[in-house]
């Protein structure tokens, strides 16, 4: 890169005499970096300055309208004066000197010839003077701004000097340091045997490097000694101020107490590691402890994917103060497990993982998995409740089924959400049949993402039939998806599968959609007929969910008791303070709610007061079972008695043989629906189901 051209130095030479004058000329001439310009008084010199300000003056002490010292008084704010005398004797020396002159000389044809290395020297002294000048005044410009700033921030303003090496501090340093009053400054070797001497060498390090250029600015951040043997954290900041030779002024900054600072990061790493909950290691140390575990050649273990059912139930019921207390009670209970070689984190939310590392011979993951679920057949107590809470899990093997964390992670949670997904409160081993469901899954989420917009979907009615008066009351909304590879595929392989994918919600808008435009076709004849669907947890959890059925329902301007929702006991429990907020605000606009599949889920009927539902639907498992001679009928009969006495209506699902229809009606059953009335049917058939049905007449006694 190329340098940058300084215009030539503007030099005002001063002189009567005609022949001096001639002989300084001739010195200047041929130099480029100077230029020299003339005039004969006093008088014309004053003028000559105030229309152009020369870089140096040159001027010779006595002059035919005055003398050239007159010049100093006037100039010295602005430009150097080398002042020069045909008699020199000592008294006038001093005299030009305590004036303020740049420098002084005798003339003579040496002098002369040597004229414009004083000169040069004269410029340079003067851009020192200037550079120190204009340093100071900045440095006291920022020291008064930073002594009002540090006051409020409390910090210590220090000041090196480079001469006696004592480094002076403000004030607050006594508070800081907790030194004894008067004390004002140190020298350097002082301060250096007040840092902890592991911090030493970096602090000696990181000043010699901004001393020496290498660093635009000295920061170091160290511990400091202060009384009864305590150690500060400081972080220091300063810069240094050299004049235009390149020698160093000052050296000044400033000290901030970064103690609590220091503190709160020792909290914040422990915070990243350990669960503030539990007090357990968290998601990130589990992670590193099982990399490091299947660094080893004969690396071998277990991982346990422990996940609490229901937990949301926990903390929508109680509250989440409440639920942590409870995760802390599940933490100590993992704990009493005591496998040697174990090792236990909570993994986030309501999900512990257990790594069992080289586990004892003899003993098979099955009976271990088991051991976990043992410690909650005891009652968690809880100030003044005590209940019991399940687990399900899910058990990877290393190096059996993965090598690395990623595959075990993702395999012992398959096979915990396989666990739940088999009704909880079990554990399940990871096998090459939940890997199958895994590829299963990605080809099966392949297709779902387009059927929606390949129309795919339809929707099936199943008749519910009132079993007092044998009559249709209404129909269930069943989706079906036919896709052109796959064909039929049942619900019970998608709807999870939409849910994990986050298509299910606008799947179930469109099932309420659908069967809105359904029952706006049969009103006109069936205006009492009711089409209900079934939710989604999901879907049940978008804030917008209740605008958007009200919409969806009066855009196809019906009734809204047309309509009914269909809820399972498991939905309710996942969210139950907002879930029964939401369903309230729906019966209370004209809605049907039904509890779906009662009594295979994790609520019971003194739930049932706080429901804002219409009716439960016992699930189908009861219905298999009764018969003339069972003697569990009386479970069946219990159930439709209490809904009764809470005034809700009852429905059977699943009932497929004439007896069983029977002995329901007997028990005072309300309605029924399952193959012994019709099966699912397409909407066609429906239609023709509507206009052929006669009626189910079940006499009671």
């Amino acid at each position: 890169m190329m340098e940058t051209m300084q215009p030539p130095k503007q030099i005002l030479l001063v002189e009567d005499d005609v022949l001096h004058k001639e002989l300084i000329s001739r010195a200047f001439e041929g130099i480029a970096d100077m230029v020299l310009f003339w005039v004969d008084t006093l008088d014309k010199a004053k003028r000559q300055i105030a229309q152009k300000q020369p870089d140096l003056v040159i001027a010779d002490w006595r002059l035919t309208d005055g003398s050239g010292i007159d010049l100093i008084t006037s100039a010295q704010a602005h430009f150097p004066v080398i002042l020069m005398t045909s008699y020199g004797n000592e008294e006038l020396a001093v005299r030009s000197m305590k004036a303020g002159v740049a420098d002084y000389l005798v003339k003579s044809p040496e002098a002369f010839e040597n004229l414009p290395n004083n000169a040069r020297r004269a410029l340079r002294e003067w851009d020192n003077i200037l550079a120190r000048q204009k340093a100071e005044r900045a440095l006291r410009e920022s020291e008064e701004r930073y002594r009002l700033a540090s006051e409020g921030a409390n910090d210590v303003i220090w000041d090196y000097d480079p001469t006696s090496r004592n480094i002076y501090f403000s004030g607050r340093w006594i508070d800081i340091f907790q030194i004894k009053e008067g004390v004002s400054w140190c020298t350097y070797r002082e301060i250096l045997r007040y840092i902890h001497p592991d911090d030493r060498k970096k602090v000696i390090h990181k000043w010699k490097s901004h001393l020496s250029g290498t660093s635009d600015f000295f920061t170091c951040e160290y511990r400091i000694a202060v009384k009864n043997c305590e150690y500060k954290w400081i972080f220091a900041r300063g810069k240094a101020l050299y004049d235009a030779d390149g020698v160093l002024l000052r050296f000044a900054g400033s000290l901030t107490d970064i103690t609590e600072n220091k503190q709160n990061l020792l909290r914040i790493e422990e915070l990243a590691y350990f669960d503030p909950i539990t007090g357990l290691p968290n998601r990130v140390t589990f992670n590193e402890r099982l990399e490091d575990v299947l660094c080893g050649s004969d690396a071998k273990g277990l991982v346990f994917f422990i996940d609490v059912d229901y937990f949301n139930f926990i903390n929508d019921t109680f509250g989440h103060s409440y639920g942590d207390r409870c995760l802390a009670e599940v933490a100590r209970m993992l704990k009493n497990v005591n496998l040697p070689g174990s090792f236990l984190c909570r993994y986030g939310a309501d999900e512990f993982i257990m790594l069992l590392d080289r586990p004892e011979t003899g003993i098979s993951p099955a009976t271990l998995a088991q051991k976990i679920m043992d410690v909650f057949k005891t009652p968690l107590h809880l100030g003044e409740n005590s209940f019991y809470l399940t687990v399900s899990v899910g058990v990877a093997e290393y190096p059996a089924d993965g090598t690395t964390a990623d595959e075990l992670l993702k395999h012992a949670h398959a096979a915990m959400h396989k666990a739940k997904t088999s009704g909880r409160n079990t554990y399940k081993m990871f096998d090459h049949a939940i890997s199958n469901e895994i590829a299963e899954k990605t080809v099966l989420g392949t297709y779902l993402r387009s059927a929606m917009v390949n129309k795919e979907f339809l929707l099936h009615y199943q008749p519910k039939i009132d079993m007092v008066t044998g009559r249709i009351s209404g129909l269930e909304a069943l989706i079906r998806w036919n896709n052109p590879h796959l064909g039929m595929v049942s619900p019970l392989r998608f709807i999870r599968l939409a849910e994990e994918m986050g298509l299910i919600v606008s799947i179930g808008y469109w099932v309420l959609q659908e069967a809105c435009d359904f029952a706006s076709r049969l009103y006109e004849q069936y205006p009492e007929l009711r089409i209900s669907v079934n939710l989604s947890s999901v879907q049940l959890m978008q804030t917008d969910f209740v605008e958007k059925v009200k919409s969806i329902i009066e855009q196809a301007n019906i009734p809204p008791q047309m309509i009914g929702l269909e809820i399972t006991e498991s939905l309710l429990m996942e969210s139950f303070t907002a879930s029964v907020g939401k369903l309230d605000s729906l019966k209370n606009f004209g809605m049907y709610i039904e509890l779906d599949d009662f009594g295979t889920g994790y609520s019971s009927l003194s739930y049932l007061k706080n429901l804002p539902i219409h009716a439960v639907k016992i699930d189908k498992s009861f219905i298999d079972d009764i018969s003339e001679t069972n003697r569990h009928n009386n479970i069946t009969e219990a159930i439709i008695k209490l809904a009764h006495m809470f005034g809700l209506s009852v429905v059977a699902e699943g009932v497929e043989t004439q007896d069983q229809a029977r002995l329901l009606t007997e028990y005072c059953c309300d309605t029924f629906q399952g193959y012994f009335a019709s099966k699912p049917l397409p909407e066609e058939d429906v239609k023709s189901f509507l206009k052929t049905y006669k009626y189910i007449l079940l006499c009671r006694d």
